[in-house]
C-alpha cells in the first residue's frame, strides 16, 4: 500500500463526506476526488490521512500490517498501539479476525472514548439482498440493508456483539475500491 500525501481541501472534502456518512448509516458517500477503480487502499488511504494526527494511536489488522502502519506513522505521526488501546484500527483486507473485539469501547462517562475500525472492502452498496444484516437508529428512515462485498463473514456479527450495550461501542467505517465510504456508527443497531 503505497500512500501519495493529499492537499487541505481534499482532507477537508473528505472530512465533511465522513460526517455526512455518520449521520446517515448505510449511506453510500463518493469520496471528492476519487476515481472509479481506485482501490481499496487508495480509498483507506485518503481518509486515514483525514481523520489520524500525531494524537491518536493506530493498530492494524491483517497482512503486512507492520509495513502499513509504518508508513502511515511517518506520513501522518499517529503512534502505533496494541489493539486494545488503539484509536483506530485499520483492516484493509476486510477481516479482522476477531480482532475487532478487542477494541475499546469507552466508559459509561466517556462513550467517546470507543475506538473506531477501518475496513477496505471491495464494493459497497445502499440495497443489499434480504439477506443482509438490517440495521435501524438514528439516521435511518426505517431499516437499510447495505451490501458490504469483501467484508469478513463474522465482522458484522462482531460489530453487533460489540456495540450491544449503547453508548459504549466502535464506529465502524467501510471504504470500497471505487472511492465510496459507509458508516456504521455505534449508536446503529445490527
Amino acid at each position: 500500500m503505497a500512500f501519495v500525501e493529499i492537499g487541505c481541501l481534499d482532507n477537508h472534502g473528505i472530512f465533511r463526506a465522513l460526517l455526512d456518512s455518520m449521520a446517515r448509516p448505510g449511506t453510500v458517500r463518493m469520496l471528492p476526488g476519487a476515481r472509479l477503480g481506485q482501490g481499496a487502499s487508495t480509498t483507506i488511504h485518503q481518509l486515514m490521512q483525514s481523520i489520524l494526527d500525531p494524537e491518536v494511536s493506530l493498530s492494524v489488522a491483517g497482512d503486512d500490517l507492520e509495513g502499513v502502519e509504518a508508513e502511515l506513522r511517518w506520513l501522518i505521526g499517529s503512534p502505533g498501539a496494541e489493539t486494545d488501546t488503539a484509536d483506530f484500527l485499520l483492516v484493509p483486507s476486510g477481516d479482522s479476525q476477531g480482532q475487532v473485539r478487542q477494541l475499546k469501547r469507552g466508559q459509561l462517562d466517556f462513550p467517546d472514548d470507543g475506538a473506531t475500525v477501518v475496513y477496505g472492502v471491495e464494493r459497497l452498496a445502499e440495497n443489499g439482498d434480504e439477506a443482509a444484516m438490517p440495521m435501524t437508529g438514528p439516521g435511518i428512515r426505517s431499516v437499510v440493508r447495505p451490501r458490504l462485498q469483501g467484508l469478513g463473514d463474522q465482522e458484522l456479527k462482531h460489530l453487533k456483539e460489540i456495540n450491544s450495550e449503547f453508548p459504549l461501542g466502535v464506529d465502524a467505517i467501510f471504504a470500497d475500491d471505487d472511492g465510496r465510504i459507509l458508516c456504521i456508527p455505534r449508536s446503529t443497531r445490527l
